[in-house]
Formats: structure tokens, sequence, C-alpha cells
């Protein structure tokens, strides 16, 4: 999969939480863009780390790894 998807997911405003499908069947939840940071940097990405600090634990993505986003619907205005 592109990861360029998931940067335009990351750079949304406003941000819509979104959910990344991996080839082992784990669903890793992106809750806010300030939780996600990218190694070494986003033209030479190895992983992207995605940190959850309300339990201190974080998952890994590996982008090679990645093979669906889900997106919650946005927010209609009235």
């Amino acid at each position: 999969m592109d990861v360029s998807l998931v940067y335009e997911l990351l750079d949304a405003r406003p941000f819509v939480p979104f959910e990344v499908d991996m080839q082992n069947g784990k669903r890793i939840l992106v809750t806010h863009p300030e939780n996600v940071t990218i190694f070494p940097n986003r033209l030479r990405v190895r992983e992207i780390l995605v940190y959850y600090p309300d339990r201190d634990d974080y998952s890994i993505i590996f982008p090679q790894g990645v093979t669906a986003l889900h997106v919650a619907a946005r927010p209609t205005g009235s």
C-alpha cells in the first residue's frame, strides 16, 4: 500500500481517527496525529510508531505490511 495515504490521513484537518489493517491480522487504531512518529522520516519511512498515552503502550506499523485503511465517517455540518 502507498504510505502517502497514511500521511494524508495524518495531515487532514480536522483530523479523523483511522485504523490500519496489517498482514498479520492486527488492526492498529490511530487516535491523534501527535501520537505518531515516522522513522527515520517521511522520505525514507522504515516504520511508523503509534503511541497510546492512556495505557503507556505503542504499536509499530511496517509500511510493507499495511493491507487496508479504515476511516471513520467525517462529521457533517448542519
